[in-house]
């Protein structure tokens, strides 16, 4: 399910939002800097009330199992969350990004009992046909665009 779309600034930073029955967010993407090959692609940031981009999650790069594109994937978190949220960016075909939400699986073959574990990895996200085709003046980050890389 679609929750939100991320377009391109001037500046070329991503910026949209993320809204659900009891979410409406603005968040962009901060590219991170790193050689380390297990760091994140983006952090996620959040317009906070202030009017500040916080850090409030990390998107990595990822491969679809068919081979047929790339797509980013990861977790969003704030402490006034029940729990993190799982999401995907899609390109689409005008070059913004869809942020797609599906809720993690339960595991049922677990031969522990069903303690309610969640499977990880890349298996919360089903394929779709859904295409692989404004900074804000206070940020604390980069002027240009609102995000500086970061270093991980």
């Amino acid at each position: 399910m679609n929750i939100g779309n991320l377009k391109q600034n001037d500046a070329g930073a991503f910026i949209g939002k993320i809204q659900t029955a009891t979410l409406d967010l603005t968040i962009g993407l901060r590219p991170v800097g790193s050689r380390n090959a297990s760091a994140p692609k983006f952090d996620v940031m959040a317009r906070a009330k202030s009017g500040q981009f916080i850090p409030v999650g990390g998107l990595w790069e990822k491969t679809a199992s068919n081979g047929t594109g790339n797509f980013l994937q990861g977790q969003i978190d704030d402490p006034s969350f029940d729990a993190p949220l799982s999401i995907a960016l899609f390109t689409q075909d005008d070059g913004s990004l869809n942020v797609a939400w599906s809720r993690p699986r339960r595991c049922t073959d677990n031969p522990f009992g069903d303690t309610g574990a969640m499977r990880g990895g890349d298996d919360a996200f089903a394929m779709r046909d859904e295409g692989f085709d404004g900074a804000h003046a206070d940020s604390p980050f980069d002027g240009d665009t609102g995000f500086g890389a970061t270093a991980h």
